[in-house]
């Protein structure tokens, strides 16, 4: 892996951790076609890959692992609940 890619996981690694969680909870469309393989109360966070829309276009958004920032799926924006700080 090249120097670059490195600092740049590092570095989403790092706004991930610092980044508002939420949990999954589905609703609309996400209970009957969900597009991620994310289980009811996963907890994620928001993240926004380059070159994409922004979060909230269409009532989506893009989620991520909240330890990484490694992206898992599109989702409703209805589907995440602000979850606790751990």
């Amino acid at each position: 892996m090249s120097t670059y890619a490195q600092e740049r996981k590092t570095k989403d690694a790092a706004k991930a951790r610092a980044a508002q969680r939420y949990a999954y909870a589905p609703a609309g469309c996400d209970i009957w076609d969900a597009r991620t393989s994310l289980a009811p109360g996963a907890i994620v966070v928001k993240i926004s890959p380059h070159g994409c829309p922004p979060n909230g276009t269409m009532g989506h958004c893009y989620v991520g692992a909240p330890d990484t920032g490694e992206f898992i799926g599109l989702v409703l924006l209805a589907s995440l609940v602000k979850a606790p700080r751990a």
